[in-house]
């Protein structure tokens, strides 16, 4: 599964970290720190909105074998990793962020008009939020 990895704060927004737990499951990592294997999570940007982070499994046609979709407003991508791959968070203080690991990069701005975010399918509960103060930087 994937984690966190090296996580930059340049927005004036508080960013809070929430990750699923689908019904009768156990979390790996018991929801400690960022870079603990995730499943599924929801980053929030302050008032601006959410990235959703759903780990899909295998998916064909990416440069690796595991895939993880990503969501805000009415955007979609997929960013694929091996093993414990692990994503970067990059917000800017005009609402644009960077999500980038293992050679891809997905980048996009919360500030989008259009607001469509999804809910998390296997989501009924959530453990170990973490917030990151505006301007911070938390590396692993």
């Amino acid at each position: 599964m994937w984690g966190f990895g090296n996580i930059t704060n340049n927005s004036q927004q508080v960013l809070m970290f929430d990750y699923a737990v689908a019904a009768g499951s156990t979390p790996q990592g018991g929801g400690g720190a960022l870079n603990n294997t995730r499943g599924d999570a929801i980053l929030e940007i302050g008032s601006l909105g959410a990235i959703y982070l759903t780990d899909v499994g295998h998916q064909g046609g990416g440069p690796h074998y595991w895939c993880v979709q990503i969501a805000w407003n009415a955007n979609t991508a997929n960013w694929y990793y091996d093993g414990g791959g692990a994503l970067d968070v990059v917000v800017n203080a005009d609402g644009s962020f960077a999500l980038s690991g293992q050679g891809q990069t997905i980048a996009g701005n919360i500030n989008d008009s259009e607001l469509a975010g999804p809910p998390l399918a296997a989501a009924s509960a959530s453990v170990g939020a973490h917030a990151v103060p505006k301007s911070a930087e938390v590396k692993r």
